[in-house]
């Protein structure tokens, strides 16, 4: 259900083409994150690791609706009765939801190719927008979602619940909502590939705004849970930023090279810093 809903969300961004389009993916986005949310910590209620403006009025009504609901639910999770019995089944689940948003990024390659013949140009673009979505799965799976598993299932009581309230009911949405904006940008660009288009601001923007939210996303996550700093991926934010109005006029698939290849370059330098950590990693 939740990759069809997934999918559902990118078609709409898409097809509605504008500000008010993503306003509205985002806010879909979001009820299906908090829907999501609310199975795991029902999930969670027995312990798993043993035995079994320009918008219309509806738009801001379920706009303000959500964001009550998710006040009033960090209001009280801090100063509530709130537990999680089960670190790792809470960790995996949220994981889960990151891969179902990695995959439909990839589904969107094909949807962005499917309408086309096959020519180099398009080829190009389908192997780039394979190797965004590849990069940003390296960046939240290689090193981080083990230690911060590590890191929640350490904790107990009401720190264990500030730790997996903020990082991962909200610290996560940047990172599914960016992976989701993304894969509208390429989808684009891979439609635009072949002809000396722009992106457009549009897609360029969902494009480099989409990394962007999920770069982060990683910041606030990593701020939080492990209380470090990734000097790398700010670094990563600040260029991806500061090349949006070029990426924005350069040919489609220009400017997805030039967003992956930000990519490429932060994920061969950690996987190069990280070295040790990493073996650390493999043998805690």
């Amino acid at each position: 259900m939740y990759v069809f809903a997934v999918t559902q969300v990118i078609d709409l961004i898409f097809h509605e083409h504008g500000a008010e389009g993503v306003l509205h993916g985002l806010i879909l986005v979001g009820m299906l994150w908090w829907t999501w949310c609310t199975f795991v910590w029902l999930g969670n209620q027995l312990r798993a690791d043993v035995g079994l403006g320009a918008v219309g009025r509806e738009t801001a009504l379920f706009a303000i609706a959500m964001l009550g609901e998710w006040l009033s639910v960090y209001l009280t999770s801090r100063h509530g009765s709130w537990r999680i019995y089960s670190a790792s089944p809470w960790t995996e689940r949220f994981e889960l939801f990151v891969l179902i948003v990695l995959g439909e990024s990839l589904v969107a390659v094909g949807v962005g190719a499917g309408e086309h013949p096959l020519t180099i140009p398009l080829l190009l673009a389908a192997g780039l927008g394979v190797v965004l979505a590849i990069c940003l799965w390296w960046l939240y799976f290689d090193l981080v979602a083990a230690a911060t598993g590590r890191r929640v299932a350490e904790l107990a009581g009401t720190e264990r619940i500030r730790i997996a309230f903020e990082a991962y009911v909200y610290g996560h949405f940047p990172l599914v909502a960016g992976v989701l904006l993304a894969a509208v940008g390429v989808e684009g660009a891979l439609r635009l590939a072949g002809t000396d288009e722009s992106l457009g601001a549009f897609y360029g923007l969902c494009l480099v705004g989409g990394v962007a939210l999920h770069l982060i996303g990683h910041l606030i996550f990593d701020r939080r849970v492990q209380r470090a700093r990734s000097v790398a991926r700010a670094c990563a934010l600040v260029i991806l930023v500061g090349l949006a109005p070029a990426i924005i006029r350069l040919p489609a698939l220009g400017g997805l090279a030039a967003v992956t290849m930000v990519l490429v370059v932060l994920v061969v330098f950690e996987r190069l810093y990280f070295t040790e950590l990493r073996r650390q990693s493999r043998d805690a």
